[in-house]
């Protein structure tokens, strides 16, 4: 089932890509290419032509997919909820953009990660601004650490600092002065 391999917005894509017309059937990874993972056209397209084959709409399939977007999301609303009885990782990166994705600003993805973290925070990046942008994006995570002093920040990050690079590991607010200066 290749479906399960794909994340709640790709799946809602694909699902809308089939209810406008934009794909239909016969499947070929060249009409799929837009909307999934390279690396996961085979198994999509294979799975698409087979549920084809068995008389299934495009129109049914799409509801599928969308109902499969909507157990996703809402069995992880349910697991945050409770505490996390799931281990939950989000990742944010930055590049560029691939066609068919559907991406949202990095800051306001990293905010609001910082403004919900439960248990742990690990940041990695090779470059951080220093200025007005750097200092409102960590003083969310700033308030955060001390709302919730339990919560584990660690980070492997590059900052260049008076010509050096410098990296920060710490559970205080106070080591976020580096972005201040």
């Amino acid at each position: 089932m290749g479906f399960l391999n794909l994340s709640p917005p790709t799946l809602v894509n694909l699902a809308v890509a089939l209810e406008t017309g934009r794909l239909s059937p016969p499947f070929s990874i060249s009409n799929l290419a837009n909307y999934i993972p390279a690396a996961l056209n085979r198994d999509i397209v294979d799975e698409l032509n087979r549920l084809n084959v068995m008389g299934v709409h495009s129109q049914h399939i799409a509801y599928t997919l969308r109902l499969l977007a909507e157990e996703r999301s809402t069995s992880q609303a349910v697991s945050d909820a409770y505490g996390g009885l799931r281990l939950r990782i989000d990742l944010v990166w930055t590049g560029p953009e691939i066609v068919g994705s559907q991406s949202r600003d990095t800051s306001v993805v990293v905010r609001e990660l910082f403004s919900t973290a439960k248990t742990s925070v690990l940041i990695s990046s090779f470059a951080i601004d220093k200025r007005q942008k750097a200092r409102e994006l960590f003083m969310v995570l700033a308030e955060r650490m001390d709302f919730n002093p339990e919560l584990v920040v660690k980070g492997v990050v590059a900052v260049a600092q008076r010509g050096s690079p410098i990296g920060f590991a710490s559970n205080s607010s106070s080591s976020f002065s580096a972005f201040s200066s």
